[in-house]
């Protein structure tokens, strides 16, 4: 993989530290909405859909990773007031991070505004290989015009591909015709229908599951 998402995590400190939103703050939006406005407009985002995983095991995951869970909070509403809540950075080093899991029938979600954790693909075959889960990436930042979509089971990669501005940025592998032929939100939504996430209900209300973490362990990554 390229390193361009540790360099739009700089991009997305500065833009996303003034639209910090408190929850419960946003106008609740029918399903239909939500999935039209996350899609089609502007915005930056990441996200792991986790195929057939059941068990609420993402702790598992970010531990092992280096992250230190420092605290936990529940909450319930449409999608997009999650995404705005956990889209900031605390601390003097900016070190402290929120990212949030969610159920959904086909598995479960995990949201990932610093676009860090994919790039851990042989932690993420580890966890999937310990949970019989295929790990299905889509991530896109706008300031780059730039998308990662990737699809990682207990072997390892299996598909992926990596484009700014259209552009490929590596050697893509088994790449996802959908992406392919659309590099912006629109492929990886149809990306991510084609790997079986319900997409009313990924993009709908959610129950969500909020972490507050420590990234000053995180181990080094090969990418």
């Amino acid at each position: 993989m390229t390193a361009w998402p540790l360099a739009a995590r700089a991009q997305a400190a500065a833009w996303a530290a003034p639209r910090q939103t408190r929850l419960g703050s946003c106008s609740v939006v029918q399903s239909g909405d939500i999935s039209a406005s996350f899609f089609f407009r502007e915005r930056s985002f990441s996200l792991i859909y986790f195929a057939g995983l059941t068990l609420d095991a993402m702790p598992d995951l970010l531990v092992r990773c280096g992250y230190s869970i420092i605290g936990e909070a529940q909450y319930d509403g449409p999608f997009l007031e999650v995404i705005n809540a956990i889209e900031r950075f605390e601390g003097p080093r900016n070190n402290i991070v929120h990212k949030a899991t969610c159920q959904i029938s086909g598995g479960r979600v995990l949201l990932d505004p610093e676009m860090v954790v994919a790039l851990y693909d042989e932690v993420i075959a580890r966890f999937c290989a310990a949970h019989r889960a295929d790990a299905f990436v889509a991530i896109w930042e706008r300031v780059s015009e730039s998308v990662i979509a990737q699809h990682i089971d207990a072997n390892g990669v299996r598909s992926h591909v990596a484009l700014t501005g259209g552009i490929l940025q590596d050697t893509p592998i088994n790449p996802p015709a959908a992406v392919i032929k659309e590099p912006r939100p629109a492929g990886l939504r149809d990306f991510l229908a084609a790997a079986g996430a319900p997409f009313d209900e990924l993009f709908g209300s959610v129950s969500a599951r909020l972490f507050k973490l420590d990234e000053s362990g995180l181990i080094a990554h090969p990418h």
